[in-house]
């Protein structure tokens, strides 16, 4: 797991669309550390600790705990977010629209990101899953992503109407304020950032579409994108699927996990023990790093983590974090979960 990191030309964007809002230019880029002429570098990155900064910057500015969404809309407004606005307005359909800008999240993220399109209970999520640790995601950056993302889809296409925002991270506001803010409902402590939206939204057609955009958003793109992501391992994809199960309160087995990679039993064991690795192991992997986040959250208690992670008892989750760690929950709790 790499250090998570932006492209410069998203933190150009936030700092442009802070300023046409009133704030200052030198409290920003102080506050990132960076000149404003260095923004315009292709290959500069900027680590999660000064977006972080920057953002904490705008907050202290703004007094206004949905600052974010007003900077998203700024975004939207400007040609900050020409390379994303331009890639939903080649495509034919959101669906379109969602693959083609998929891969570029890895200009926000590099390559510590997982990207999430899936079917749920006949309604689609799109979007993307950030680790929470060892480095959290930034709020305020996440919720402008978002929101930016909706903002681009809504003008382009009238059907699109997400059943709701999603955001990895806690409520910093009252619901009620949010869906006023953007225009609909609003989930915190979600399983991804981004949307949830009817099997009619993701297809909705973007009448408007102009092909022609093609050859532009690939000289955007170009400079920008210089490595491509990394394919995930077949033990990755493993683990993903345990995550959600896991997130879902679903059971765990061999059989299932086979059958969610529409794969055979015999050929998921053969994968994973050519990885060195097993279901078994992939799920303690997950359980751990879940647990570990978890109990960073002081408003959950040791019973609630442990039924959460689906373990029978505290108790027997207390053996696996000693057996991981080497240490109690409530003995890594009072260390910050390290």
């Amino acid at each position: 797991m790499g250090v998570r990191s932006a492209s410069a030309a998203l933190a150009r964007g936030v700092v442009s669309a802070a300023i046409s809002l009133g704030a200052p230019r030198e409290m920003l880029l102080a506050a990132l550390g960076h000149r404003w002429e260095d923004l315009s570098a292709y290959d500069l990155r900027i680590a999660t600790r000064d977006t972080a900064a920057l953002w904490h910057a705008i907050e202290q500015w703004a007094n206004d705990p949905l600052i974010a969404v007003r900077v998203a809309r700024a975004i939207a407004a400007s040609s900050g977010a020409a390379l994303f606005q331009y890639t939903v307005r080649a495509a034919p359909t959101i669906e379109l629209a969602w693959e083609r800008l998929t891969p570029l999240l890895a200009l926000f993220f590099g390559q510590d990101f997982e990207p999430i399109t899936r079917e749920v209970g006949g309604c689609w999520e799109l979007g993307y899953r950030l680790p929470l640790a060892p480095e959290p995601p930034v709020p305020r950056s996440e919720e402008a992503i978002v929101i930016g993302f909706v903002e681009q889809c809504r003008a382009a296409a009238p059907g699109f109407a997400p059943l709701a925002l999603c955001f990895q991270h806690a409520a910093n506001a009252p619901l009620a304020a949010w869906r006023a803010a953007v225009g609909g409902p609003v989930e915190f402590d979600a399983s991804f950032y981004g949307v949830r939206i009817t099997e009619r939204g993701y297809r909705a057609p973007i009448a408007t579409h102009d092909p022609t955009l093609a050859s532009l958003i690939a000289a955007l793109s170009k400079p920008l994108v210089a490595t491509p992501v990394q394919a995930p391992s077949y033990s990755d994809a493993v683990a993903r699927v345990i995550r959600d199960r896991v997130e879902r309160g679903q059971p765990v087995t061999v059989d299932r996990i086979a059958n969610d990679l529409h794969v055979s039993r015999r050929t998921l064991q053969r994968q994973l023990q050519a990885a060195h690795t097993s279901v078994r192991a992939e799920l303690e992997r997950v359980r751990h790093d879940a647990a570990l986040a978890l109990l960073r959250d002081d408003r959950l208690s040791i019973a609630e983590i442990s039924a959460r992670l689906g373990f029978a008892d505290p108790s027997q989750f207390t053996r696996a974090m000693r057996r991981w760690s080497g240490a109690a929950p409530s003995q890594l709790r009072s260390r910050g979960a390290s």
